[in-house]
């Protein structure tokens, strides 16, 4: 299990270490690369989402009286975002997962797939051959809420993968599914304005003017620019290699800044 840091650099431009130095004291969101943890059909591997020592859901594959299985276990009075009978939804990428959602489920054993007596065609669950998918979590931190997302591929043959997780380590604050940095614009910028590193692409959400945007690599190095047009943008970060990245965004009427840190 890898967290993703910054270590800063001499080589850094000054204004890039004070910019770094800025982001990193107002970083709300937690993002853990796991270097896509692997499981077969007797698996189980328990995280401890915030290493505080408590361990926080368990994920586990096998038969467990009913047939093949694969399922979600949420510990210490932790939730998953799942169906009235637990069956944990699938989640595309930027669904929103919030105390105001209606379907936390506290069930410790949770089927995200289920081949009923092994019998290969009665196979149940949200879980069943897909990739990219999202858990959403909720768990408590010394009284307090959390919200988090895991990133899974699963077969129907017991196999899965568990790619990454990130959570906000804000209180009772919600989460997009996917989300990998903090959403919070600066003070000339509407905090309705979101953006999203996915899938090699940079989605720039809700601005309300075109506006001209720079990505430069974490040692100050410029990679992209262009406008961004009003309400969505995308940028295509396909040819850039894996690491961190800061985006400047700037009005083109008002003036008004955007400063973000990504990791693609």
């Amino acid at each position: 299990m890898n967290k993703i840091t910054l270590i800063s650099k001499k080589t850094f431009l000054t204004f890039f270490i004070g910019l770094f130095i800025s982001l990193t004291s107002q970083a709300q969101i937690v993002y853990v690369d796991l270097n896509s943890i692997e499981g077969t059909s007797e698996s189980s591997h328990t995280f401890d989402l915030n290493n505080d020592g408590v361990d926080d859901f368990t994920i586990a594959s096998g038969d467990f009286g009913w047939g093949d299985s694969m399922g979600v276990a949420p510990l210490n009075g932790n939730a998953v975002l799942s169906t009235f009978n637990a069956r944990p939804f699938a989640l595309e990428v930027e669904s929103i997962i919030e105390a105001d959602d209606a379907n936390w489920n506290t069930a410790t054993a949770q089927a995200m797939y289920l081949d009923l007596f092994n019998l290969g065609f009665l196979i149940t669950g949200n879980w069943v051959n897909v990739t990219d998918k999202y858990l959403g979590l909720k768990y408590y931190v010394g009284g307090n809420t959390h919200y988090a997302w895991m990133r899974l591929d699963v077969t129907n043959e017991g196999n899965w993968v568990i790619k990454d997780y990130a959570y906000n380590n804000t209180p009772n604050a919600q989460i997009a599914a996917g989300q990998t940095m903090v959403l919070s614009a600066d003070k000339e910028f509407s905090t309705d304005v979101k953006v999203f590193s996915y899938n090699q692409e940079i989605s720039i959400l809700n601005l309300t003017e075109e506006s001209k945007y720079e990505l430069y690599s974490i040692t100050g190095q410029q990679v992209r620019k262009g406008i961004a047009q009003r309400n969505k943008h995308i940028i295509r970060t396909e040819s850039l290699t894996t690491g961190v990245y800061i985006l400047k965004v700037e009005g083109l009427d008002s003036g008004k800044l955007l400063t973000k840190k990504l990791i693609l």
